[in-house]
């Protein structure tokens, strides 16, 4: 239910480019006037283009949105699990969008905090830019119930927490487990 309530949610995002696409085939109808019902070859043409997208869109997107499905779970093995997934292939600014982000799921935007402490200690980039980048995100309010291994720096689930200080809190169990 989760996965297609945020399915839905990302396509009601997108909905202007549909609507551009549904006006450019109505338009490229209209110029062209093609023989016999063209009322029944326009809606044809327009079902067909409508249902494309929304294939390409669920297929480029599916992953994405279900591995941010998981990781707002409270199952935290599974959310560990994908975790490892969505902080090797998320782009940094992708992870600053949702650490930003006040609607995103707040587990969601802790684990996007941990991916963006992974990202800056693998790059040896100053986290005084990543920092300046989320100086005015909301503060996270996590729901974990059992510990893993990302969220062991705040278990017990702490009330709220800047995500710049979960940054913080997982640069510095970073160093603990490489020494």
């Amino acid at each position: 239910m989760a996965f297609a309530m945020r399915c839905a949610t990302e396509l009601i995002k997108h909905i202007y480019v549909l609507v551009v696409i549904l006006v450019l085939v109505a338009v490229l109808c209209a110029i062209f006037k093609p023989k016999g019902n063209p009322k029944r070859y326009l809606f044809g043409v327009t079902l067909s283009l409508l249902i494309a997208i929304l294939i390409g869109y669920f297929s480029f997107g599916a992953h994405r949105i279900f591995i941010l499905t998981i990781l707002g779970s409270e199952d935290d093995a599974l959310a560990e699990s994908a975790y490892r997934s969505f902080s090797q292939h998320a782009q940094q600014h992708l992870l600053v969008e949702i650490v930003n982000d006040r609607r995103e799921d707040d587990n969601v935007r802790f684990y996007a905090s941990c991916a963006l402490a992974d990202k800056a200690a693998m790059s040896k980039a100053s986290d005084n830019v990543l920092r300046q980048d989320i100086r005015n995100a909301p503060d996270i309010h996590p729901r974990f119930f059992n510990q893993n291994a990302i969220n062991a720096i705040v278990f017990p689930s702490v009330v709220s927490i800047p995500p710049v200080d979960v940054i913080g809190k997982r640069l510095v169990a970073r160093e603990a487990q490489h020494q």
